[in-house]
This record gives structure tokens, C-alpha cells and sequence, in this order.
């Protein structure tokens, strides 16, 4: 309201965020990788990789479903409220940090498992993707500055998710099916944690700043 009263909103936000803003978008997007490839895995592909890779019951894959859903109600708002106080990045480098240390692990796991070890495992898995997600939709609002803040945030999560979060099950189907090797999954977030960490490390973190 201020920024309107004042006409400091863009009136082509488009254009102004891809001509003045691509390295925030591209940072956005790219620290977004490690939200939204690893939470299609846990909210989505889990069920079927549950049951048609490791051949566990469907009643089973959708009691597992709940559990990751409930770990990540929990976990969000821990990391949240721990950026508002360390800051965002420290935080979202050392979730990114230990999903990187941790995924091959976990998914080393669900091989041959009785479905204990597998839920144990998804939860985990759960967990850290519910604590690196707390902080994002915050960075994303301070990445950009009020005249093209919605369409920036816009474009880097949309961006993220349209491309990588909703063909995650695909391209998790064709891992598979390509190398014959459940585990290339894991290879596939870690990339993604990469990224999202090598953003994250150029990423000037303005969580006591004001937004005007």
C-alpha cells in the first residue's frame, strides 16, 4: 500500500523482472530445488514407489503417505520460526547440507526393507525436506524488492515447481527404468541440493531488513 501510494509499483512487473531481476529469479528458482523436487517424492511418488518398486500392500504406502504429511505439519513452522531468529540462510544451508549427507542413506534404506525400516526412512526423509521448506516462502518475498515482489516470487516458484516439482514422478519413473538402480533417485535430489546450495551461499540474507 505504501509502495502504491508512493508509484513505486512496476506497471510492466513482467518485463521489469526478467530485465532487471533474472539473477534473483534464478536464485529463487535454484534455491526452490530442494523444496520442490524432494516434496513431490515424499507427498507423491512415495505411494507408488512404495508399492510397485518395493512391493509393500497400498494401505500400507497411504498410512506412510499420512505419516510424511504429518512430519512435515511439524517440522515447517520449526524451521520457520528458527530463521526468524538465526536467519534464513543459515538455516536453509544446514537442512540443504544434511538432506545432501542423508538422501543416499536414506534411500539405501528402502531396498529390501521390511516396512518399518521403510517408514522410518520416509519420515526422515520427510522431516527434512518439512524443515528446509519453512524458511522459503519468506526468502522468496525478500528476494525482491515491492515494485515486481509478487511477480518475481511468482515466476522462481512456478518456475521450480511446474518444471522439476510436477515431473518428478516421471523422471523418477525413467531413473529407474533407464539406469535399473533405485538409488539414481537419490542422485537426482542431491543435484538438486547442489544447486540450491550454491545459490544459497551467494544469497545475501535480508531477514531483519524491512520489505519496503
Amino acid at each position: 500500500e505504501e509502495a502504491a501510494a508512493e508509484g513505486n509499483i512496476s506497471k510492466t512487473p513482467l518485463r521489469d523482472a526478467f530485465s532487471k531481476y533474472p539473477g534473483a529469479m534464478l536464485r529463487g528458482f535454484a534455491m526452490y530445488l530442494t523444496v520442490t523436487v524432494p516434496f513431490y517424492l515424499s507427498t507423491i511418488y512415495f505411494v507408488s514407489y512404495t508399492t510397485k518398486i518395493l512391493g509393500h500392500q497400498m494401505d500400507e504406502a497411504l498410512k506412510l503417505n499420512t505419516f510424511n504429511m504429518l512430519a512435515l505439519f511439524v517440522t515447517i513452522p520449526i524451521s520457520a520460526i528458527l530463521s526468524d531468529r538465526y536467519g534464513r540462510r543459515k538455516v536453509l544451508i544446514v537442512i540443504a547440507t544434511a538432506m545432501l549427507v542423508c538422501v543416499y542413506p536414506i534411500f539405501n534404506m528402502f531396498a529390501g526393507s521390511p516396512i518399518e525400516t521403510v517408514a522410518l526412512a520416509q519420515i526422515l526423509f520427510a522431516c527434512l525436506v518439512g524443515l528446509y521448506l519453512g524458511p522459503m516462502p519468506a526468502v522468496l518475498v525478500e528476494l525482491f524488492p515491492t515494485a515486481i515482489r509478487f511477480t518475481g516470487m511468482a515466476l522462481s516458484y512456478n518456475f521450480a515447481a511446474t518444471l522439476f516439482g510436477g515431473t518428478t514422478p516421471m523422471v523418477s519413473v525413467w531413473l529407474i527404468n533407464k539406469t535399473g538402480n533405485n538409488l539414481s533417485i537419490a542422485y537426482y535430489v542431491m543435484i538438486c541440493n547442489v544447486l540450491s546450495l550454491f545459490a544459497l551461499w551467494k544469497y545475501k540474507d535480508r531477514y531483519k531488513e524491512p520489505l519496503s
